[in-house]
């Protein structure tokens, strides 16, 4: 079986990354984020297709690379065989058809959305420690692999942390870090 390494996976990525990105609907127009129809169906060249796929709604997508038969549920939630033709992705209906399930269909969770009251009095908060943190004396955490800003870190004490450089993808541990003044 053939392995693929860090360095394959994202020139593939970024292959079919380029692909979208010159798509007549989103060429010079910024993206913040790629549009799962559009790019299953003009850059993979995918059909897709909506259907009940489980009873408790825990199933939200399949596909195959042959021909195989699979079971869903009709409107009645009685099962149906429906074949999977190699080129065709399913997709829970309720996705589709449920406005509050969008930002699952597209694999995020909007809180804004989903709960306001939470929202706002995360947001609320938020703004008070940015505001605060706004005039406070702040470093870099930047990682020793790839360069890339990992975090930023403001002043007071801090103990050991590990992160995730979102460049690179390598776990960085970095040591305590004590704020002091000289004098």
């Amino acid at each position: 079986m053939k392995h693929l390494s860090r360095l394959d996976i994202e020139a593939i990525a970024e292959k079919y990354i380029t692909a979208y990105m010159e798509l007549p609907e989103v060429q010079d127009m910024p993206v913040y984020r790629i549009e799962p129809e559009l790019f299953l169906e003009r850059v993979l060249g995918l059909k897709i297709d909506y259907a009940h796929l489980s009873y408790d709604g825990t199933l939200l997508g399949m596909t195959s690379f042959v021909e195989v038969m699979v079971d869903v549920m009709t409107a009645e939630f009685e099962e149906e065989h429906i074949l999977l033709d190699g080129s065709t992705v399913l997709v829970e209906s309720d996705l589709r058809d449920d406005n509050k399930r969008k930002g699952r269909r597209n694999f995020k969770f909007n809180i804004r959305e989903q709960d306001p009251q939470k929202y706002s009095a995360v947001k609320a908060e938020q703004d008070k420690l940015s505001a605060i943190c706004g005039v406070q004396m702040k470093i870099a955490r930047i990682c020793p692999y790839c360069g890339h800003t990992v975090s930023i870190v403001y002043k007071g004490d801090h103990s050991y942390t590990q992160e995730k450089c979102s460049k690179c993808g390598e776990t960085v541990t970095f040591p305590p870090i004590s704020f002091r003044l000289s004098k």
